[in-house]
């Protein structure tokens, strides 16, 4: 079922419902000192949370330079699992719990940028989310967004329009309503042709809501859950997301260098760096008085 929009009676009522379908786009940067509402996580073949490089897994996330030339920045998020003997059952992933709360009808915009280095021959970084069927707290479902899927003859025929996967290349993938291939975990929409889109699965689940879990956050990006012998490595960036109140794009870059010299720190190179802790810098003078003291004057951003 497609999304149909009520009819609104009266040019006020028309108004309103233009300007609040619009939202103010921004350009988030994600870094290991600044994740917003975004956490790490690797978690082994039982769903369990484990630590980064736990010789279990060997799964990890990595915050790169590269590879290439990311969409957006001069980074990426790297995510990494098992090693080809053990721990391709396992998961690295990226969690974001801000959505906890938003229906599935209400998003205007979903999509991501994948590269991909290792992979069991078909599995590249996907998008899964947290789901609450009938729009409570508690999940009792999980979507997910595959971009093998996403090419004419790999996905539902209303729903796979996107082109086929590429290794070590950058891709775009849109997940919206109308646009993006899905299947979930209760088996209303399934793997391969018998994926549909987010409409589809809104057709049997209006009230479907995102919702975070003991876990972690709602909106995954992942690679693993696999076989224990499969091995992943492949690279996310600018994650996007937006709903009639806000339009967010998510920028996964590295940690900024420490400046050594007050000369890195003029003609706005300050913005460059940040402290120790990578906390970025306010100011010239900020980035300085760092140098000057050396690293004993923590960065004011």
């Amino acid at each position: 079922m497609r999304r149909i929009l009520g009819i609104l009676i009266g040019s006020a009522l028309a108004l309103l419902a233009v300007g609040a379908a619009s939202a103010s786009a921004a350009t988030t940067v994600v870094r290991p000192s600044a994740m917003d509402s975004w956490a790490a996580q690797t978690r082994d073949g039982n769903g369990t949370v484990v630590p980064q490089n736990d010789s279990s897994c060997n799964g990890s996330v990595n915050f790169v330079s590269g590879p290439a030339h990311p969409p957006l920045g001069v980074g990426s998020a790297e995510l990494k699992t098992g090693n080809g003997t053990t721990g391709g059952d396992c998961s690295a992933e990226l969690r974001n719990s801000a959505y906890s709360g938003v229906k599935l009808s209400s998003l205007t915009a979903l999509s991501y940028s994948t590269y991909d280095v290792t992979n069991n021959g078909s599995q590249f970084p996907y998008l899964e989310l947290n789901i609450s069927t009938t729009g409570g707290s508690t999940p009792d479902d999980a979507i997910f967004f595959e971009p093998p899927y996403q090419s004419l003859g790999n996905g539902g025929t209303d729903c796979a329009s996107q082109a086929p996967t590429l290794m070590a290349t950058w891709q775009q993938w849109t997940a919206d309503q109308q646009h993006g291939c899905w299947w979930s975990n209760n088996g209303t929409l399934n793997p391969g042709t018998g994926t549909g889109t987010l409409a589809d699965y809104l057709a049997a689940f209006p009230n479907a809501t995102i919702v975070n879990s003991g876990s972690g956050g709602g909106v995954h990006l992942v690679v693993g859950f696999a076989s224990a012998t499969d091995k992943f490595d492949g690279n996310v960036d600018a994650f996007r997301i937006a709903t009639s109140s806000s339009d967010t794009t998510y920028d996964f870059e590295p940690s900024l260098p420490t400046p050594t010299t007050k000369n890195q720190c003029t003609n706005g190179g300050w913005s460059n760096y940040a402290d120790a802790n990578g906390k970025q810098f306010k100011n010239q003078g900020d980035c300085v008085s760092y140098v000057a003291t050396k690293d004993k004057n923590a960065a004011n951003g």
